[in-house]
């Protein structure tokens, strides 16, 4: 037998399917050579469709390669974000091995020591899906404990991005939509791009056209589109008389050309984006472990996005329904929701100490935090998703 076929569990089109959650590139791995890991159905222990969770002292081990300025060094990750992850680990039986893939939060060491875990992951994360059911420590509840060696990597970091908007969000538009927020944005974006190519402001113009000159030879993640050769010399010749070179010029008016069409098709307007989130919460209180899930109202999203209601758009935008709105819950109704769902099970948290709780674990940088049901709505689950 052969150890590829049996880690797929001699099944050709899993293999297919899930080979490349073991070569996917990572910004940060680790390997544990006796981590304990523990797999629970889906909704158990605060985990949801695809996210786990993960000891804060194992995490903190994670380095990031960094290159700034010709030189070259690491540097921890930061906490209080979401972490897509890739996972495989091996039983003490060197034929028991599997991989998964999804989102990691942090869940801190007393958590992690009250379980007697490292890794907690959700049936849904581990692909192929465990089918020998005759080694679960917990038959009754479908729960599997693993001690072993476990290499994980960390292959994105939420963060706050934008998603240019298309002409498949703004065709469902409606018409106030289109008159009142869609053309004027267009039409003055329009007027600073003229403004920038009269005036001779080319690194303003670059700017403008989707490419922000700022990160010119520091690609650390913060790019969207690659900058080219043209909009390096637009931005290097402060005169402007490099426009006037034949090929520049032909370059810039095929630049200007796209851009114009994104304008007319797609009201030329950005959205934040965000990494797709769900509420679990899992803590520690007294020697017990406490965990609620899905406790946000379905159709409302926790973000620390400045506003009361919004549209949740997942591209590709394939049908109307794709566009959610959805409105904001407030710091004072999450507050309350999670003492309320945690209350249920007995766990009384003040105030101050429910808040604390949303901000470590629910409001985190660069999430957008949905109830799993409205996620499936949206055609999304929580293995890395971003939404804008």
């Amino acid at each position: 037998f052969h150890p590829l076929a049996y880690r797929f569990q001699n099944w050709p089109e899993s293999l297919i399917v899930y080979f490349g959650t073991l070569v996917s590139p990572c910004q940060a791995l680790i390997e544990k050579t006796d981590a304990g890991l523990l797999v629970v159905p889906d909704g158990e222990l605060g985990t949801n469709d695809c996210r786990g969770t993960i000891r804060e002292s194992v995490f903190r081990e994670f380095r990031r390669f960094r290159r700034t300025d010709g030189e070259e060094y690491t540097e921890p990750l930061e906490l209080h974000h979401l972490y897509q992850f890739r996972l495989a680990f091996q039983d003490s039986s060197p034929s028991a091995c599997w991989q998964a893939k999804g989102l990691f939060k942090v869940m801190s060491d007393r958590v992690a020591d009250a379980l007697g875990v490292d890794v907690v992951l959700p049936h849904s994360a581990i692909k192929p899906a465990l089918k020998d059911t005759s080694r679960w420590k917990d038959p009754a509840k479908q729960r599997r404990s693993f001690r072993g060696s476990v290499v994980v990597g960390i292959r994105e970091v939420s963060r706050e991005l934008e998603y240019a908007s298309s002409y498949t969000l703004t065709a469902h538009a409606p018409e106030e939509s289109l008159q009142l927020e869609v053309l004027p944005a267009a039409i003055e974006q329009a007027q600073e791009v003229t403004a920038s190519a009269q005036e001779g402001d080319y690194a303003a113009l670059v700017e403008l056209l989707g490419k922000d000159p700022k990160v010119l030879g520091k690609d650390n993640g913060a790019n969207t589109t690659p900058f080219g050769v043209v909009e390096a010399m637009l931005v290097a010749d402060g005169e402007g008389n490099i426009c006037r070179h034949p090929y520049i010029n032909r370059k810039l008016n095929e630049i200007l050309a796209r851009w114009a069409f994104w304008l007319c098709t797609s009201g030329g307007f950005y959205m934040p984006a965000f990494m797709l989130g769900d509420d679990g919460v899992l803590v520690e209180r007294n020697g017990m472990v406490y965990s609620v899930i899905d406790w946000i109202p379905e159709h409302a999203i926790a973000t620390r996005l400045p506003c009361e209601k919004a549209l949740c758009v997942r591209y590709p935008i394939r049908m109307y329904e794709d566009l959610l709105p959805v409105r904001k819950l407030s710091t004072g109704e999450l507050v309350q929701l999670l003492q309320a769902a945690l209350g249920k099970q007995g766990c009384v948290l003040t105030e101050s100490e429910a808040e604390e709780l949303l901000n470590e674990q629910v409001l985190l940088d660069g999430a957008c935090v949905l109830h799993s049901g409205t996620a499936k709505m949206n055609g999304g689950d929580f293995d890395g998703d971003q939404i804008a």
